[in-house]
């Protein structure tokens, strides 16, 4: 029952969140990303991981890698200086669902939001 209140009160903070995002956005749970193939939408969930390397980083959603959930996967690095800000934050963020190695992930979302 804390699961699914914890998760609505989330889910209203991200919408409360929307006017960071273009108009028409639809928002997603991290664990429903994956059936959005191709889509640009709005992913949102706790950020639970992120992982800073020379050429790109990661921010891992739900739980530490390789059993995350969604990943934002960020190669554009100057657009995102302090990724670091994210880790342990319930986030939303923009941008196209791809699939990589059966997980969900956007790379190089438009837009990073916290929202809690």
């Amino acid at each position: 029952m804390a699961k699914i209140l914890n998760k609505m009160v989330f889910l209203a903070l991200a919408l409360f969140s929307a006017h960071v995002f273009a108009n028409n956005s639809q928002f997603v749970d991290t664990t429903q990303a994956q059936n959005y193939r191709g889509s640009v939408i709005t992913v949102c969930g706790f950020a639970y991981q992120v992982v800073e390397k020379t050429q790109f980083s990661y921010v891992n959603f739900d739980r530490e890698f390789p059993n995350h959930s969604f990943t934002l996967f960020i190669t554009e690095k100057n657009n995102y200086p302090n990724l670091k800000q994210y880790e342990k934050r319930n986030i939303c963020a923009k941008g196209r669902i791809g699939i990589y190695k059966g997980k969900a992930e956007i790379t190089n979302p438009k837009n990073i939001v916290i929202v809690d």
